[in-house]
């Protein structure tokens, strides 16, 4: 399940937008496969950046940030599919900004108050190995 819904995603753009964007068959809706396929694009792209820093990120999330995020994610891709060879400078320029921000969220720059996993690093001690033996070192 994606980190947004389309409901959640209208919040944040103009459904006239999002008809224009999706209605392949020129019926004056939206055409819920290819909205589907932006929004599991989208969250596939999330998860690159936060599937190994965040656990169980709830979907769709309430997350007003993630949300945001996901929906200009989701935007971009829906004007890739209709206008990859055209793509709006702007479109552009808000997709950056939301990888940016996924980036600063993986990094712990931006908090999302969501439970980061631990990490954990593996120390290993070695047992008085030494390069150089004590005898050679006390002739010095």
């Amino acid at each position: 399940m994606p980190y947004i819904t389309q409901e959640i995603l209208i919040n944040f753009i103009d459904i006239k937008e999002v008809i224009k964007l999706t209605d392949d068959n020129n019926d004056g809706q939206i055409d819920s496969s290819a909205m589907q396929q932006a929004l599991e694009s989208a969250d596939a792209e999330i998860d690159l950046y936060l599937k190994n820093v965040y656990q169980n990120i709830p979907k769709p999330t309430e997350n007003k940030m993630l949300q945001s995020i996901a929906a200009d994610i989701t935007m971009y891709y829906l004007y890739k599919r209709r206008l990859a060879t055209e793509m709006p400078e702007s479109v552009a320029e808000i997709y950056n900004n939301a990888i940016k921000k996924l980036r600063q969220i993986r990094e712990g720059l931006l908090s999302i108050d969501i439970g980061r996993i631990e990490q954990s690093f593996n120390i290993k001690e070695s047992a008085n190995e030494r390069i150089f033996p004590k005898e050679l070192l006390d002739k010095l």
